[in-house]
């Protein structure tokens, strides 16, 4: 965040335009934003209330969108932070989700996500599973930065099990992908990061 305090000003207009609206949907995908922009400035409690807020609200409209986007939220804060057991009962929450409602986004972020905490601890074949039946789901959803973490995950899977030319053209194609995106995308943060 360059300007945070420009940064919380449009935060505190957001939510007071939100709150005159009177509106449940706006108000819980304002808490999503806002709590995704406190992650930046790791204001940890900030994120936590926030998507808690959103998800709660998102339950109450019964909307699985903005509900899914707090789930991931929150499983994402956990994993980066290191609680993986907690990300990874998250990740499920979110895999449940997305599977009853067919929604290939919210799935196919989940299985990819499942995937990586196995990593974390070693289990490479069980990681490798959770990748290749989330990938065409994140490519069905249209959703470039989950598919080529998918993809790099992948190469590091196959690199672990021994398949090592499937895990350079895996790895090889990714690092095409990100080198080839826009300077500003996420994409080049994370896939860097795998």
């Amino acid at each position: 965040v360059p300007m945070p305090k420009k940064s919380r000003s449009f935060e505190a207009r957001a939510w007071a335009t939100v709150r005159d609206l009177d509106n449940i949907t706006a108000l819980a995908y304002v808490a999503f934003i806002v709590s995704v922009h406190k992650i930046n400035t790791a204001d940890w409690q900030g994120v936590e209330t926030g998507f808690q807020q959103g998800l709660n609200l998102a339950t109450q409209l019964g909307d699985n969108r903005p509900a899914g986007l707090c789930i991931s939220g929150l499983a994402h804060m956990t994993y980066y932070r290191g609680f993986f057991r907690r990300s990874l009962a998250l990740f499920k929450q979110l895999e449940a989700l997305g599977e009853a409602a067919q929604d290939v986004t919210h799935w196919g972020t989940a299985l990819g996500a499942v995937g990586a905490v196995l990593m974390r601890w070693g289990q490479w074949s069980e990681a490798m599973a959770y990748f290749e039946k989330g990938l065409p789901l994140t490519q069905a959803a249209g959703n470039s930065l989950a598919e080529w973490n998918t993809h790099v995950r992948i190469g590091l899977a196959q690199f672990h099990l021994n398949q090592l030319n499937q895990a350079q053209q895996s790895v090889e194609a990714a690092y095409d992908y990100v080198t080839h995106a826009p300077h500003s995308s996420f994409a080049n943060t994370t896939i860097y990061s795998d």
